[in-house]
């Protein structure tokens, strides 16, 4: 069963004085999160935060309505954050990695089965399964 809310990215700290956070995407792109308008403070949907997400080099700036200083917004560091699956747009042929995570690992051309896809990790070149 795939999980209604997706993790995208960690608050790794903050930018500005004004609450503005700094994210750590766990996506191909930092752009990929700027289509986001609502994200959620927990894998069950609570703690929703209507934001605006912008790229900023390697991470992503996130200002949330509700957090006016950076008092606040440091409070949330080290966060994750998630995003309902409704709410993505992604092309055909992509693929979220926890919904890859648990399928099996077979050999298209005789059926021999490897195993199960355990984890994902990228190398910078490639990532690994």
């Amino acid at each position: 069963m795939l999980k209604k809310f997706i993790e995208i990215g960690k608050i790794v700290g903050t930018h500005g004085i004004k609450g503005e956070m700094r994210v750590q995407p766990w996506s191909d792109s930092t752009e990929f999160l700027s289509q986001f308008k609502k994200v959620y403070l927990d894998s069950e949907g609570n703690g929703c935060l209507d934001v605006a997400i912008r790229p900023h080099g390697n991470v992503a700036l996130m200002k949330a309505d509700s957090i006016m200083a950076i008092e606040q917004a440091e409070k949330l560091r080290n966060k994750i954050i998630y995003i309902d699956r409704n709410d993505a747009s992604i092309k055909t042929g992509r693929y979220f990695i926890q919904d890859i995570i648990g399928c099996t690992a077979y050999d298209a051309d005789n059926g021999k089965i490897y195993g199960k896809v355990t984890d994902i990790f990228s190398t910078g070149a490639n990532d690994v399964w």
